[in-house]
């Protein structure tokens, strides 16, 4: 019953980690989102003054020529909106898996060092098959156990 409860707890609270630090790897991605945007709408700029130079050297009014090549342009268009969009949210995504792998160990792991420094020797620090520290979290754990054996 105990470990199902802390292990509840781990779930809950302790997988989150601060959110100052969550913003801070964020910040990043959201700038390149932001970034490709700006770039796709310039895209866009540049594609319209090339067809508004096109149609007029031709002779063809734009909104004819608009009307011949905006099926096509209206397609591409929209893949490039999509793709754009699906490139923000994987890398948000992948972004927010390695910052809980990476970071989230870090609440747990500070929260059993609390606990030796106060001389509570009794619970091992439990993280996440897969957490970045891992191997960090095995030896904060022979560290509680070699304490426990201590007079």
């Amino acid at each position: 019953m105990h470990m199902e409860k802390n292990k509840e707890r781990r779930l809950v609270r302790n997988s989150l980690i601060p959110p100052s630090a969550e913003l801070r790897f964020y910040a990043p991605f959201f700038l390149l989102i932001v970034a490709a945007n700006g770039l796709f709408g310039f895209y866009c700029w540049q594609v319209h003054r090339m067809l508004s130079r096109l149609s007029e050297n031709v002779g063809v009014s734009p909104v004819q020529l608009s009307a011949e090549i905006g099926e096509w342009q209206s397609w591409l268009q929209f893949l490039a909106v999509a793709g754009v969009f699906i490139f923000g949210v994987l890398v948000l995504m992948v972004t927010v898996y390695f910052i809980q792998r990476f970071l989230g160990p870090i609440i747990p792991l500070a929260r059993q060092m609390d606990r030796l420094i106060a001389g509570q020797y009794e619970q091992d620090v439990q993280l996440r098959q897969g957490d970045g520290l891992e191997p960090l979290a095995e030896k904060l754990n022979e560290l509680t156990t070699a304490l426990r054996r201590r007079p």
